[in-house]
């Protein structure tokens, strides 16, 4: 099943909520774009993948998710049974079997340009699909801040041992092997590579307290998060990435990660996730579940909220 869609001019074709497609007072019009809101949990620059099974959910619903890929075949692909809301896009779409989709599809294209909505069999699809000018796309993604300076320390824990991490700590290098325990206070890090090894664990001493880690390396995050309340921890804690380097997230993840420039890999071991996911091509693996939390830290001080 495939749905075509193009646009030439506004009139003469729905724009959403339109009673009449001949009438230019109720013409979609652009509007200023606003920074990405808390209801967006996946954002990519590039492609979105979710493979089967997965569940992107918020509050009670399930997620939406945008693409800003302009990849015809496709740009956004919802795996066999995958369940997502709402859909934003500049390039295609692709449905597998038995994908849930509750909420519209909107695709942001070049005029006479024609992009694709393809389905294969038993695709639940209980939204609209509303073709668009991409200069109406709605979002504007934050600038990446500069990377503070990374210091040439470096530091691992080793089986049974600790470490604190605590405000302004500076390290090349972050190695936790199995067996030991990351330690974590409210504050804000930087870290070049930073790599938690299947077995280690890691405890938030006061979850829910502003917790930002800088980083300009690789990730490979496999920890086990000690926390009860993993939606308090992700209130609070945020990675943003300034490298290009893939991140990959296989263990208990909590947080918002902040990535444009690199690559997510998200659920490959541990498949229950809580937070925001902006980067440039998005992989959620199969049979993750992901619950949407923004980020809102306990305000016991002036907060910027969002990503």
């Amino acid at each position: 099943k495939e749905f075509i869609m193009s646009h030439e001019v506004r009139y003469g074709i729905y724009d959403e909520n339109e009673s009449n497609p001949f009438n230019p007072s109720d013409d979609y019009n652009k509007t200023d774009k606003y920074i990405i809101p808390d209801s967006l949990i996946i954002y990519a620059l590039g492609n979105i993948k979710l493979n089967d099974g997965v569940k992107c959910l918020f509050k009670t619903i399930q997620c939406n998710i945008a693409s800003e890929s302009k990849e015809e075949n496709f740009a956004v692909i919802i795996g066999r049974g995958a369940q997502t809301q709402s859909i934003d896009s500049k390039g295609g779409v692709f449905f597998r079997d038995y994908a849930y989709i509750r909420g519209k599809t909107r695709i942001y294209t070049l005029p006479k340009q024609y992009l694709n909505i393809v389905m294969q069999n038993n695709v639940t699809y209980l939204g609209n699909a509303f073709p668009l000018l991409e200069s109406l796309w709605p979002y504007k993604v934050p600038t990446l801040s500069d990377s503070p300076n990374i210091e040439n320390t470096s530091k691992e824990i080793f089986y049974n041992e600790s470490y604190t991490l605590k405000d302004k700590d500076n390290f090349k290098s972050l190695k936790v092997h199995s067996g030991g325990t990351l330690l974590i206070k409210p504050g804000e890090m930087a870290i070049g590579n930073i790599q938690l090894e299947s077995g280690s664990k890691v405890l938030f001493s006061e979850p829910g307290r502003e917790t930002i880690i800088h980083l300009n390396g690789s990730t490979v995050w496999r920890s086990k998060t000690l926390n009860d309340n993993l939606e308090l921890v992700a209130k609070g804690f945020k990675i943003i990435q300034h490298s290009s380097e893939t991140m990959i997230v296989e263990g208990e993840w909590a947080g918002s990660i902040f990535a444009p420039n690199a690559d997510l890999i998200l659920g490959q071991s541990s498949k229950t996730l809580y937070g925001r996911f902006l980067g440039n091509n998005i992989t959620v693996h199969q049979y993750a579940t992901m619950y949407g939390v923004a980020f809102e830290p306990i305000k016991t001080y002036l907060v910027h909220k969002g990503f």
